[in-house]
């Protein structure tokens, strides 16, 4: 037994009637013909009050009026000129990425024209001269710096091991002192010799 009641039947479609609502039976062919038939003409807008047709792949005016012609030859310059503007911007930026790529001692070295030729050859004996000075304190204080640590080596750090191995054997012979004769006497009085050093 089913759960909600009988089964499932659907209801019959009553028939349709036979007039249509539609006025279109009423007309006769050649209105037929003119209203639905494949010959749909050029499409044709209307915008702002100017009504305009597509032909030859073109927007026209269907009023063949003078007024829009002389719109599109204000807008034909006003593209031209926008189109020439457009092109002095790219060589302008073109020009700046040139520049940019130039380096810095290209650009120095094409200021160099405007001096006369006395003057180009001081500055250019002056930068060499300055240029083999450079060199050669570079490789003096490379060599006072070999040298004065060398010495350094050689001749002072044997006194600081000296000194150091000598404060080692006092704090030793004082520890030693402290163990034998008590914590108050290593701090009196200087330390006798020891037994083995004499």
């Amino acid at each position: 037994m089913p759960l909600f009641g009988n089964t499932f039947s659907p209801k019959k479609t009553p028939p349709r009637k036979s007039a249509s609502l539609s006025n279109l039976h009423s007309l006769d062919r050649t209105t037929k013909e003119v209203e639905l038939g494949l010959d749909y003409g050029l499409p044709s807008i209307n915008i702002a009050g100017q009504s305009l047709k597509f032909e030859n792949g073109q927007w026209i005016t269907e009023s063949g009026g003078t007024g829009s012609q002389k719109e599109t030859q204000r807008l034909r310059k006003r593209n031209l000129q926008l189109e020439e503007e457009n092109n002095l911007l790219r060589l302008k930026v073109d020009i700046l990425l040139d520049m940019i790529d130039e380096t810095l001692s290209e650009r120095l070295w094409g200021l160099t024209e405007m001096f006369p030729d006395g003057l180009r050859t001081v500055a250019g004996v002056a930068c060499d001269y300055s240029v083999c000075a450079a060199k050669k304190f570079y490789s003096f204080s490379r060599s006072a710096l070999w040298i004065g640590t060398t010495s350094f080596m050689i001749l002072v750090l044997p006194v600081v091991f000296e000194t150091e191995k000598l404060q080692m054997e006092q704090q030793q012979q004082l520890q030693q002192r402290q163990i034998l004769l008590g914590p108050s006497t290593g701090m009196s009085g200087p330390l006798p010799p020891l037994p083995g050093k004499a």
